[in-house]
């Protein structure tokens, strides 16, 4: 019985995620976001797609529609992990100034008072990477002691 009923959900799913196809985009299985289209095309599989204009948050599509999350702070939405990372890592937001003319060191953001740029250079590498990171909430990045106060 069980597996009857989890048949008949998938089977309106995807008649919905289809029918959905060819409409223009409308909830709860189409979302525009800034001119940028997302679409749940299986919402019964349980979809997550990076936010097109913030990669601070995600896009979750479920049965029931599609829900903005937001990832915790200091994290940003991996849509190959399909998780929250520390946003360093996540090329999505490394969206930084070319301020990287050291290597394993910081600078401050030049866009962002509480935040602050480190940069790196792997074994081999020409040029640092630069990789954009905040402080907690409350602080400022200072370049004087090259933290966050």
């Amino acid at each position: 019985m069980a597996l009857r009923v989890s048949a008949v959900v998938a089977l309106v799913a995807a008649f919905l995620a289809n029918a959905a196809q060819g409409e223009d985009c409308s909830l709860p299985f189409c979302q525009e976001f800034d001119g940028h289209q997302v679409r749940c095309e299986n919402p019964s599989m349980g979809q997550y797609f990076p936010h097109p204009t913030d990669c601070h948050q995600y896009i979750r599509c479920s049965f029931s529609g599609m829900f903005v999350m937001a990832c915790p702070p200091g994290t940003a939405w991996d849509q190959d992990l399909r998780t929250c990372a520390h946003e360093a890592t996540v090329a999505s937001c490394k969206k930084v100034p070319d301020i990287c003319d050291c290597d394993c060191c910081f600078r401050a953001d030049p866009d962002d008072v509480a935040g602050f740029v480190y940069c790196y250079t792997s074994a081999g590498g020409a040029k640092a990477t630069p990789y954009k990171l905040r402080c907690p909430e409350g602080r400022k990045w200072d370049d004087s002691t090259v933290s966050c106060v």
